[in-house]
C-alpha cells in the first residue's frame, strides 16, 4: 500500500467561503465530478458530509467558529473525504509525491524542523505541509492535509532552483527532496496559497 502527498495551488479565501455558504450550485458541481475526484470509491457518505459542510448546519457552525477564533476541530472520515473533494475540485494540482507504507517514517523525516536550513527557512514549519488545520478542520490520521499562504511559501524557500540542491546518499530521500522542492517552486510561481493532501 502506498501514500501520496498531493500539492494544490488555490485561492484560500474562496475555499473558505464555500463552507456554510448554502450554495447548492457549488455542491452540485463538486458531486458531478465525483467519478474524477475519487475513482472506485463509494460516494454516498462523503457527499452527505459535503452537503452538510456547504448547505447544512455543520458548515454554518464551522463557518461561525472561524469568526470566533476556534483553532481546530477533529472531523470524521466522511468529512475529511469531503474536504479532499473540495480541495481537488477548487485547486490546480501542481505535483504529487508518493511513498510506500514502509517508507512513511523516512519520507516524513524530510519535514523535520531545521533539517535543511540552507533550503528552508526554519521559521516557517515545513511540517505544516503534512498537518495543519484547514477551515478549522483537522485530522491525526489519513486523509489529512496542510497548507501555506503564498507569503509563507515565499518566506520558506531559500533556494530558487533545484540545481542548488545537495546530493543525498539515500536515493529515496534524494528523490523525495528533489520532488518536494520542485513542487514548492512550481506552487510559488503561481502566486496563490498551497494546500496539500496526504492520503
Amino acid at each position: 500500500m502506498g501514500y501520496q502527498l498531493e500539492f494544490y495551488s488555490l485561492d484560500l479565501a474562496a475555499l473558505t467561503a464555500v463552507i456554510g455558504s448554502d450554495d447548492r450550485e457549488v455542491f452540485e458541481s463538486i458531486t458531478a465530478m465525483a467519478g474524477r475526484l475519487f475513482v472506485g470509491r463509494d460516494n454516498s457518505r462523503w457527499q452527505e458530509a459535503l452537503e452538510a459542510l456547504i448547505l447544512g448546519e455543520r458548515g454554518a457552525r464551522l463557518s461561525s467558529s472561524q469568526e470566533e477564533g476556534l483553532l481546530r476541530e477533529a472531523v470524521s472520515v466522511p468529512e475529511a473525504t469531503a474536504l479532499v473533494a473540495l480541495v481537488r475540485s477548487r485547486g490546480i494540482q501542481v505535483a504529487s509525491i508518493g511513498h510506500a507504507s514502509r517508507g512513511g517514517p523516512q519520507f516524513r523525516s524530510l519535514f523535520e524542523p531545521g533539517r535543511f536550513p540552507a533550503l528552508f527557512n526554519p521559521e516557517v514549519p515545513l511540517q505544516w505541509l503534512l498537518s495543519r488545520p484547514l477551515l478549522r478542520m483537522w485530522r491525526d490520521d489519513y486523509p489529512c492535509w496542510g497548507w501555506l499562504l503564498h507569503s509563507e511559501l515565499r518566506e520558506l524557500l531559500r533556494i530558487r532552483s533545484v540545481e542548488e540542491l545537495p546530493s543525498l546518499e539515500d536515493r529515496d530521500l534524494d528523490g523525495w527532496l528533489y520532488e518536494l522542492v520542485t513542487a514548492l517552486l512550481e506552487a510559488e510561481v503561481r502566486g496563490k496559497a498551497l494546500v496539500t493532501l496526504y492520503l
